[in-house]
């Protein structure tokens, strides 16, 4: 995992393109916005996002790059996705009770 410098200026490259970052409060960071909810909810949740897409690139080869047509890709892309499903060890994601 690549650690980044989260710098004001590239939360505002990227809100400029319609994103907005979520990142976990740092002892280091200065005071900004409190968290909400909801990106309190997607943080939690980011573990199984990398683990789920860790076991599609290593395990079932989703990391690719000499496709020689967009249809090829996409045949890739979703037999990856179908043998994934089909996968006896997947990571379960726990429900998150909404207040």
């Amino acid at each position: 995992m690549t650690r980044g410098y989260l710098s004001k200026a590239k939360t505002e490259i990227l809100a400029s393109r319609g994103l907005r970052l979520i990142t976990p409060k740092r002892r280091n960071m200065k005071q900004s916005k409190p968290i909400t909810i909801d990106d309190k909810a997607l943080l939690s949740k980011r573990g199984l996002i990398e683990t789920v897409n860790d076991q599609l690139k290593n395990l079932h080869h989703i990391e690719h790059s000499r496709h020689r047509s967009v249809f090829n890709f996409m045949v890739n892309m979703m037999a990856a996705v179908v043998a994934y499903f089909l996968s006896p060890s997947k990571p379960k994601a726990q429900r998150i009770i909404q207040i």
